[in-house]
C-alpha cells in the first residue's frame, strides 16, 4: 500500500527533481548563483514547515557554520544542511549518489555551534543572529536536518545515527532526508489525478445524516490510502499549499503511533472536513461505507497529512499497524455542494482553519475586493487574465479533474505554445506600488496582505490627482505616502481599472523577463575579464582564477554592477518606466488601455513568455526602447554614486531608499532635458530626443 520508491527508479526521478530546480532558478524570487543554493529552497517547499519568507531564512554561505537554511514558526526551529550535486553529475549517474560523511559533520557543527553559550567561531549574520535568539528565547523544539540528493555512505550513516543517539532528546531531534524521501514528497504534490474518488468506511454503522451534509466516525487508514491516490490535490486551495509539514503534525503523528491514543484518536482530534459534489451511503439502510465523489478537504489538511506519516512509522510493527488499521477512527463532517452550501464554503475555510494558522493572503482572497479585481481582469476586452488569489490557485484549477463543479475553462487565458496569462495578487501588490510611485513601500514589505494599510491602498483605493502630480513632479510627496496622511493622495472604496492594474504588471512581467539574470550577469563579467587577460581560464573555457579574484573583478565593472542594480531594485526601475510613460504618454484607464493593446505591449498581453523570447529590439517598441534609456540613465548616476553603493552596509536598503529613486528621475529628467539627439544606439530614433522618439500610440 505504501509508495515506494526504489534505486531502479533513479533515472526516471532524478528529472523531475533537476527541473524543480530550473523553475526556482527562473523565478529568481533569490539570487541562487548555483543550482546547489537552489536546492535550499526546493527542499523548503517540500520538507520544511514553511517556506513563507517571513519564516525561512536561507544562510547558506561563507561562514555558515552547516546552516544551509532555517525555519522559525510557532516557536518552532527547524535548521538544514543539503547537499547536492552539479546537474552534469546527476544526468551522468545511473543510480543515486552517494554522499560521504562531509554531511553529517556540519549538522553535527551547527549543533555545536547553536549549543554552545561560547564559541570562537566565526558565522555569518544569519547564523549569529540565529545564536542570539536561541540564546533570548527557548524554542520549543529544535529539529535538525540533513537532505541529500541521493544517499549516505554506510560509514556516514552510522556517524548519523551515533548522533541521533547521543544528542536527541525531547525537543531535540536529528533527521535524514534523502533521494527518495524527496521524491516521494514531490510526487504527493504534484499528483494529478482524473477524478477524485474514495470509499471510506464506517464502523458499526456511526453516522449522522441530514438533506445536505452528514456526520460519521471512520477509519483513518482510509485517508492513508486517499492522500496516497492523490497527494495534496485532495485539499482545498485555500490550504493545499500551507504549512505542508508543519510543526503541528508532530504532536498528532505522536498519538497516532501509541497504541493507546490511537484507540482514542477521534476524541483528540478535532476531525474533518469535506465538501464535495456528491455523497452516497452504502447500503442506505445501515450504511457500513460512504462513497464521496470529487472532494476537497477544507480543514484537516494536517490531520491526514499525519494520518500519512504516522502509518509509515508503524510498517514494521504488526500490532501497531492492526490497531491502526482497525481500531483508529476519525471524526468526518461531509457537506454536499449546491447552491446554498456554496456560499457557505468561504466562511467555513477562514473560521475552520484553526489548527494551523493561513497566511493572510489566503484568509483574504475571498473578500469582496478580492473576487472584484478577479471579476476585473475576467471581464478585460480582448484577452483574459487569471487572477490568481491563493497560493497555487491556477496551477491546480488546471490539474484538477473536469468534472462537476470544479470544470475550468483554462482555454480562456491561454496564450501561444502552452503559455498562460496568469496574474498573482502577490505580484501585483508589488508592481502596482511601483507604478504609482511607491516603490521604496513594495521592497521594503513582503508580506501586502499582513499589513492592512499597504493592502488597502493596492486593493481597496485609487491614487487621486494629488498623488499623479507630485508623482510627475518627482517631488518629495512622492517620495513616501505617510499613512498618516493617506486620505489626501487615496481615494478609498474604489480602485484602479483593470487596464491600469494590467499595464503596471505587464512592466513588471517585462522587466523581470528582460534583464540580465544574475548567474548570466557574473558569467558574462568574468568572460569580459578573460578576454582582458584580468582573470585566467582552462581550456574549456573554467574560470581557474582565485574567487577573491573574480569577487575583486566583478565589483570593478561597471556594466555588472548595473545589472546587479536592476535585478536588486526591479521595483525602483518599474517607478521609473513609469515615470517616463506617464511624461509622454499621460495616466488613467484610456491611456493603459492603448498601451497594452499597443504593438509594443500587444504580444507580451496575449503570450508573455513568447513575447520575451522574441522581443523585437528596435526604438519602435516601447518596452525595449525605455528600458535601454533607464539602463542608460542609470549607468550614469551610478558613476556618481558608486562609492557610497559599494560601501553601503546593506545595498538592497540603499536600493530602497527614496533618495536613490528620487536621483534616478532626476537622472532620467536630466537626460531628456540635455537632448541626446545625436545619440546613435537601437533604442532611439537618431536626430530625435528620447522623449520624441517614442511612437505614438492609437
Amino acid at each position: 500500500m505504501a509508495r515506494i520508491i526504489s534505486t531502479s527508479d533513479w533515472d526516471n526521478h532524478k528529472y523531475s527533481i533537476i527541473n524543480q530546480i530550473e523553475d526556482i532558478l527562473e523565478e529568481g524570487q533569490y539570487n541562487f548563483e548555483s543550482e546547489m543554493k537552489a536546492f535550499n529552497l526546493l527542499v523548503a517547499r517540500l520538507i520544511a514547515s514553511s517556506a513563507l519568507d517571513e519564516h525561512l531564512t536561507i544562510s547558506d554561505g561563507n561562514y555558515d557554520q552547516g546552516i544551509d537554511f532555517y525555519v522559525e514558526y510557532n516557536n518552532r526551529l527547524e535548521v538544514f544542511q543539503c547537499k547536492f550535486a552539479e546537474f552534469q553529475t546527476i544526468e551522468n549517474s545511473n543510480k543515486p549518489l552517494s554522499f560521504d560523511d562531509v554531511g553529517v559533520v556540519d549538522i553535527n557543527n551547527a549543533f555545536n555551534y547553536l549549543s554552545k553559550k561560547e564559541t570562537q567561531k566565526k558565522a555569518n549574520s544569519d547564523v549569529s543572529s540565529l545564536k542570539a535568539k536561541l540564546q533570548l528565547n527557548n524554542f520549543d523544539s529544535v529539529d535538525y536536518y540533513l537532505v541529500v540528493f541521493g544517499t549516505l555512505t554506510d560509514d556516514a550513516r552510522g556517524k548519523f545515527v551515533d548522533i541521533q543517539n547521543t544528542l536527541q532528546s525531547d525537543s531535540i531531534s536529528f533527521k535524514l532526508i534523502e533521494w527518495d524521501d524527496i521524491v516521494e514528497e514531490l510526487i504527493l504534490q504534484t499528483t494529478v489525478p482524473k477524478q477524485i474518488k474514495s470509499t471510506f468506511n464506517i464502523p458499526d454503522q456511526q453516522v449522522l445524516t441530514k438533506k445536505d451534509y452528514c456526520y460519521a466516525i471512520v477509519n483513518v487508514i482510509d485517508f492513508y490510502k486517499a492522500f496516497d491516490d492523490y497527494g495534496w490535490s485532495i485539499f482545498d486551495l485555500n490550504v493545499r499549499s500551507e504549512l505542508h509539514n508543519s510543526p503541528v503534525n508532530s504532536d498528532i503523528v505522536a498519538s497516532l503511533t501509541h497504541m493507546k491514543d490511537m484507540k482514542n484518536f477521534h476524541h483528540l482530534n478535532n476531525g474533518i472536513l469535506i465538501f464535495c459534489d456528491n455523497y452516497s451511503l452504502k447500503p442506505k439502510d445501515g450504511p457500513s461505507k460512504i462513497g464521496i465523489s470529487n472532494y476537497q478537504i477544507i480543514n484537516g489538511c494536517q490531520t491526514v497529512r499525519s494520518i500519512h506519516n504516522a502509518y509509515k512509522k508503524i510498517l514494521g510493527d504488526p500490532s501497531k499497524l492492526d490497531a491502526f488499521e482497525n481500531n483508529c477512527f476519525v471524526q468526518v463532517k461531509i457537506i454536499s455542494k449546491n447552491n446554498q452550501t456554496k456560499l457557505l464554503m468561504d466562511k467555513v475555510i477562514v473560521s475552520s482553519n484553526n489548527q494551523n494558522p493561513m497566511n493572510e493572503r489566503n484568509l483574504k482572497s475571498n473578500t469582496p475586493e478580492q473576487k472584484q479585481i478577479k471579476s476585473l481582469f475576467e471581464n478585460l476586452s480582448g484577452n483574459k487574465w487569471f487572477y490568481q488569489r491563493k497560493d497555487g490557485e491556477f496551477k491546480s484549477l488546471r490539474k484538477l479533474p473536469k468534472v462537476g463543479s470544479f470544470n475550468f475553462k483554462v482555454s480562456l487565458f491561454k496564450g501561444e505554445h502552452n503559455t498562460y496569462r496568469c496574474i498573482d495578487n502577490k505580484d501585483l501588490a508589488k508592481s502596482w506600488l511601483s507604478f504609482i510611485g511607491l516603490s521604496h513601500y513594495a521592497i521594503m514589505n513582503s508580506d501586502y496582505f499582513k499589513n492592512d494599510k499597504l493592502y488597502e491602498l493596492v486593493f481597496k483605493s485609487k491614487p487621486n490627482h494629488r498623488l499623479q502630480e507630485a508623482f510627475l513632479k518627482n517631488s518629495p510627496t512622492s517620495m513616501g505616502v505617510n499613512f498618516s496622511d493617506r486620505n489626501k493622495y487615496f481615494s478609498f472604496d474604489i480602485r484602479p481599472s483593470a487596464e491600469e492594474y494590467l499595464l503596471s504588471y505587464l512592466l513588471w512581467l517585462f522587466i523581470k523577463g528582460y534583464s540580465t539574470k544574475s548567474r548570466e550577469n557574473r558569467k558574462l563579467a568574468l568572460e569580459r575579464a578573460v578576454n582582458k587577460g584580468i582573470l585566467k581560464a582552462d581550456q574549456e573555457g573554467k574560470i581557474i582564477s582565485a574567487q577573491e579574484e573574480q569577487a575583486n573583478y566583478v565589483i570593478k565593472d561597471s556594466d555588472y554592477m548595473v545589472n546587479n542594480i536592476i535585478d536588486n531594485a526591479k521595483e525602483v526601475f518599474l517607478e521609473t518606466f513609469s515615470y517616463v510613460l506617464a511624461k509622454k504618454y499621460g495616466t488613467g484607464q484610456q491611456i493603459a488601455k492603448k498601451l497594452i493593446n499597443s504593438s509594443s505591449f500587444g504580444e507580451l498581453n496575449k503570450s508573455p513568455k513568447v513575447m520575451l523570447d522574441n522581443l523585437v529590439k528596435s526604438h519602435e517598441n516601447i518596452l525595449f526602447s525605455t528600458y535601454e534609456f533607464i539602463r542608460y540613465c542609470l549607468k550614469q548616476l551610478y558613476f556618481e554614486i558608486k562609492s557610497d553603493y559599494i560601501a553601503a552596509p546593506r545595498r538592497k536598503t540603499y536600493l530602497a531608499s527614496q533618495d536613490f529613486g528620487k536621483k534616478l528621475k532626476d537622472k532620467v529628467n536630466e537626460s531628456i532635458d540635455s537632448g541626446l539627439s545625436e545619440y546613435n544606439q537601437n533604442w532611439k530614433k537618431l536626430g530625435t530626443e528620447f522623449i520624441d522618439s517614442l511612437p505614438e500610440i492609437k
